[in-house]
């Protein structure tokens, strides 16, 4: 069982590890989707059929779709993400500047 959901299921079930905030649920909203998408992927690489493989590509596009949604849903309840990824975004663009 994945660190995610061993959490997800003792967490939501009462333990002592329990969600505060709606931007500690869509932390894990984003976890899980991108778990979901490297999930598809990699049945996608092992899979010998070509509609098999095409198929769980395009679920794996989906689960992505949901990730940047739960992201940017995250970026309204947590002003501090929105401030990070804003410095992620200059830093990135800052090395690639000093990279040409």
């Amino acid at each position: 069982m994945s660190s995610l959901k061993k959490y997800l299921l003792e967490g939501l079930n009462g333990s002592s590890t329990e969600l505060t905030g709606d931007d500690e649920i869509f932390r894990l909203v984003v976890i899980a989707e991108a778990d979901t998408v490297n999930f598809y992927q990699q049945l996608a690489k092992r899979a010998k059929n070509e509609a098999t493989r095409i198929m769980l590509l395009d679920i794996a596009k989906e689960e992505k779709v949901h990730m940047y949604e739960a992201m940017d849903h995250l970026e309204l309840v947590d002003s501090e993400t929105n401030e990070v990824k804003n410095q992620a975004k200059e830093e990135t663009e800052e090395l690639l500047k000093k990279s040409k």
